[in-house]
């Protein structure tokens, strides 16, 4: 599971796009279900955060009227659904500070100048509550028609599944939440809350699918927002043909997508105009460096959290590497660990390296997680300086990628598990 943080709800600027003849913009259709992708989710918070955090005021400004008087032991919480337009309109609105908006830029340089976000508070996230009834049964309440009154809201069917990999077969339970794109549009998306063992889990089951013309030949291209970010603030988009996508020729937002005989940069996607963005490049795609499967790895130099010594990706030139992102705030990152080494400690050291890379993380906590797990191969904290993380467009913990001997990416997306196979099917793991 990729956690989803708080403080994903980030944006740069707000300005008109103007199309340039290398620019493409391509209409999206909107498809319900995971399709092609591989299904994403993130827990349900009914934590409130401390009063010095940046998102304080705005979250104590939420109105949730209308809740059950017999309803005890109340929790509330609220999921993104335009996370970019509810920052802007809580700084517009004052109740976000514009040191706090301007932080959440320069930490996530995100550019969404393609955004026609209002300062008008609008419905661009769901509110939720939780509480037991006088039987002592536990009700969630999910204000599904987005009007901030829990009156008219009856209590959700929550599916319940003991293994992750079911949760395509839950999509039935789906419920359509309205929300606003702008002042005056109003939209539906279907949004599935189920339990995985005591916790609570969603995600928005839905994707989209563009079309694009080459000659005499139509290409389409689906896009997935990870089903927990459907203002496509990250998103993954592959060539879709026949029902099937090639899941290691992913992109991410301005990595290449290779259409017939062309490459394109995937820049984003516009869900005010129902928009793909896509912008048409020279590169022959041999040479250049991306985050993306079969590229050049993107070069990096850090110093080592341990011992300060200075680790730069080039010197492994001529062995494999693995690269694994994670944090020290991050459970799953932590939980993967004991895996991670024991893999390493059955491997050649001659063939193979291991680098960690921290982010959205302090020295001092990453160095303790180091101490107390044990972690034997160096690790970087991705800093303002070496950017490691802003470059590989990770935006979700923990992943890792695998890059050959030859300095290009063999494969991306890796947990311990998926990491092993890989492993195996190259050679270095028996």
């Amino acid at each position: 599971m990729k956690p989803v943080l708080l403080a994903v709800a980030l944006l740069y600027t707000v300005s008109s796009f103007a199309q340039k003849s290398d620019e493409l913009k391509l209409p999206i259709t909107y498809v319900s279900g995971f399709g092609p992708f591989e299904h994403g989710y993130g827990g349900l918070n009914f934590t409130e955060p401390p009063e010095g955090h940046p998102f304080y005021k705005s979250i104590k400004a939420l109105q949730y009227n209308g809740i059950p008087s017999g309803l005890k032991n109340v929790k509330k919480g609220f999921i993104f659904i335009d996370g970019e337009q509810w920052v802007y309109q809580n700084y517009r609105s004052g109740y976000l500070s514009k040191e706090g908006f301007e932080e959440c830029v320069a930490e996530k340089q995100i550019n969404l100048s393609l955004r026609n976000l209002t300062p008008d508070s609008i419905a661009c996230i769901v509110l939720f509550v939780k509480g037991t009834n006088e039987k002592g049964d536990e009700i969630l309440l999910v204000d599904y028609n987005n009007n901030g009154d829990f009156s008219d809201e009856e209590p959700v069917v929550t599916p319940q599944t003991t293994s992750l990999s079911n949760v395509d077969s839950l999509v039935k339970y789906s419920k359509n939440v309205r929300y606003q794109i702008g002042k005056t549009v109003s939209k539906q998306i279907p949004l599935l809350i189920f339990k995985d063992e005591s916790n609570y889990c969603y995600c928005f089951s839905q994707y989209a699918v563009a079309s694009l013309k080459q000659g005499g030949t139509t290409y389409k291209i689906a896009i997935s927002h990870g089903f927990v970010n459907p203002s496509f603030w990250v998103f993954q988009a592959g060539l879709y043909s026949g029902g099937k996508l090639d899941k290691n020729a992913l992109v991410k937002r301005n990595e290449f997508l290779k259409v017939g005989e062309n490459f394109y940069s995937i820049t984003g996607v516009n869900i005010n105009d129902g928009m793909l963005l896509l912008k048409k490049t020279l590169v022959d795609g041999k040479n250049i460096e991306s985050s993306q499967v079969g590229y050049r790895a993107i070069q990096f130099t850090g110093n080592d959290i341990l011992s300060d010594k200075t680790i730069a990706l080039g010197n492994y030139t001529g062995k494999y590497v693995f690269v694994d992102f994670w944090g020290s705030w991050c459970g799953p990152c932590l939980s993967q660990i004991p895996a991670l080494k024991e893999m390493y400690a059955k491997m050649d050291s001659s063939k193979i390296a291991f680098i960690g890379i921290v982010g959205e993380d302090t020295l001092q906590k990453a160095r303790r997680a180091i101490l107390e797990k044990e972690i034997p191969w160096p690790n970087i904290l991705s800093d303002k300086e070496n950017l490691i993380v802003e470059k590989y467009h990770n935006l979700a913990y923990p992943t890792g990628i695998l890059i050959g001997p030859d300095g290009k990416i063999v494969a991306t997306d890796l947990w311990s598990y998926t990491l092993k196979l890989k492993l195996k099917e190259v050679g270095l793991l028996n």
